[in-house]
């Protein structure tokens, strides 16, 4: 080990530039060795003046700067069992890593910036947060953090064949969250959208077995969206819902319906006897109109029931008879 005393002028005290590994010294692996064998001569080393060390610099002949430890190409900090790196910070908000320059850690682009952790032996090593693996304990952050421009991938992969993955999203118009699951080479994927819907490759509710593709299959009840009315309108929002519940108030007609969409199925059903209830056969509203088996105005006369209709996205059509009974 080099070491070099340059004078500074803007510091009067002892300024020391430890820049590599020499055979000025007969055990250049140990520091403290070679320190221990440096003559008066060389340097009058002493506590006051190692508390000035301007920069340390190992296996390199660059100049660290001052405050700066500087490990030169190839070298590395190594930890022997049950070593630690405490950060004592006396900046109110420091930062454990921060870029001075441009790096690239194997990445495809020879300008890019980042920091890569890495297992010394692949499916052995661990890197966990908030967990200590000496004491086998948790001791919990509040809250953890992280925050990117597009994508924050976790992936979790026995081998090709069998993985799952978690991604976050955002791009220029569009941002989701992604999951995939891969069983034996077959994939299951699904994304979840901000405008709040959900696409999904199959979805089983309350078991376990394959949906197969595109299919729902529910082991249990199923409840959708309904709405209450009392009284007449040529413009009621079906928006969201399967059931119109009609409680009239007086006699109630129905001239056309809003809010339907392609494929909706909506059940009217009168739940008071008191009032005649009245479904009006294409009124032409300019709203989604009824068209009704008949051909014409259909009226339950003071009884409980109703109609099953169906909506093509323009219009509603009665499927409760296949001829007038």
């Amino acid at each position: 080990m080099k070491l070099y005393y340059p004078p500074r002028t803007d510091n009067p005290n002892l300024n020391v530039w430890l820049a590599h590994l020499a055979k000025e010294f007969s055990d250049p692996a140990n520091l403290f060795a070679g320190l221990g064998k440096m003559t008066e001569a060389t340097f009058d080393w002493n506590a006051k003046q190692l508390l000035n060390v301007g920069g340390l610099s190992i296996g390199s002949p660059s100049r660290p700067g001052k405050g700066n430890l500087l490990i030169g190409d190839g070298g590395h900090i190594k930890l022997e069992a049950g070593g630690d790196i405490i950060l004592e910070p006396s900046d109110a908000n420091p930062a454990l890593i921060k870029w001075a320059t441009v790096h690239n850690f194997g990445a495809a682009s020879t300008t890019a910036r980042g920091l890569c952790l890495w297992p010394t032996v692949a499916d052995q090593d661990s890197f966990r947060i908030g967990y200590d693996p000496v004491n086998n304990t948790y001791n919990r952050f509040s809250a953890v953090g992280i925050y990117t421009k597009a994508l924050i991938n976790l992936k979790s992969s026995y081998d090709a064949s069998d993985f799952s993955e978690i991604s976050l999203f955002s791009g220029d118009g569009t941002s989701y969250i992604y999951f995939q699951v891969n069983k034996n080479g077959a994939s299951k994927t699904a994304r979840i959208y901000p405008e709040g819907y959900l696409s999904v490759d199959a979805i089983h509710v309350g078991g376990t077995s394959n949906p197969g593709t595109n299919n729902l299959v529910v082991d249990g009840k199923t409840s959708s969206g309904t709405a209450t009315i009392t009284a007449s309108a040529d413009n009621t929002n079906v928006s969201g819902i399967n059931t119109l519940f009609i409680n009239p108030g007086a006699a109630v007609s129905i001239g056309a319906f809003v809010g339907g969409v392609n494929g909706q199925e909506l059940r009217v059903v009168i739940i008071d006897n008191d009032q005649n209830v009245t479904l009006e056969h294409a009124k032409g509203t300019g709203n989604q109109n009824i068209f009704l088996h008949r051909g014409v105005y259909e009226t339950i006369d003071s009884h409980y029931g109703g109609w099953n209709l169906v909506c093509n996205g323009t219009d509603w059509y009665d499927e409760s008879h296949a001829k007038h009974v």
